[in-house]
């Protein structure tokens, strides 16, 4: 089953962006929610009952945001195998009426977990006063399926576009293994392992400045 649609074969698989009409985009989302099922952010947030269900609520909200005012790589076999989301400079933190375009989702999640939601608002609003104030692309969720390879693929992706427009790159990460990850593709930690809600798990802040091609 071909996938391709304007995108590139890489390996055995193929990668594209996808777009607000996509009929994949419950089909990513599904997959965040099961690759961030057991992150420290999540754990925090969501009792281990209700996490499933709440994630989906919330990645499907969050994957729709950013087909339409960021990006959204997947990858793709016969189903989407990885995905990345990520925004250019100017498209995120989400302005309000951004969030509140995703108050279905969010009220469906606050049905499954009513104070995971307000954790993770405190937290955010937390983390968004440490962003830097030079523009940046926010590179925001990464997983793939199987492989380590999706991610590192989905990854440079989007930071061969940020380096052809001059854009550096910023994130957050509640995970050890992912700074490694992200060191690997050039980025370096600003804040490390420190958590700005109490009871929170520790957060790494990281960056990346551009790399033009000679």
């Amino acid at each position: 089953m071909s996938h391709r649609l304007g995108g590139i074969v890489i390996g055995n698989f193929d990668v594209r962006r996808l777009v607000a009409s996509d009929p994949h985009k419950e089909e990513a989302a599904r997959l965040l929610a099961e690759a961030f099922e057991h992150s420290p952010l999540f754990e925090f947030a969501f009792p281990a009952r209700a996490r499933r269900a709440a994630l989906n609520a919330l990645f499907e909200a969050i994957v729709d945001d950013a087909v339409r005012y960021g990006y959204a790589e997947a990858a793709f076999t016969d189903e989407v195998v990885g995905i990345f989301l990520w925004y250019p400079p100017g498209r995120y933190p989400m302005p309000l009426w951004r969030e509140l375009r995703g108050l279905p989702s969010y009220l469906r999640m606050a049905l499954f977990a009513p104070r995971g939601l307000l954790k993770l608002y405190r937290i955010q609003r937390s983390l968004d006063r440490l962003r830097p104030k030079q523009p940046h692309c926010h590179a925001y969720f990464l997983a793939g399926r199987g492989s380590a390879r999706i991610t590192a693929i989905l990854g440079r992706r989007m930071l061969a576009e940020a380096d052809a427009r001059s854009w550096p790159a910023y994130l957050e990460t509640q995970s050890a293994r992912t700074v490694t990850l992200y060191q690997r593709l050039g980025f370096e930690i600003q804040r490390s392992c420190f958590a700005e809600v109490r009871g929170a798990p520790p957060t790494w802040t990281m960056w990346r400045s551009p790399n033009p091609a000679e």
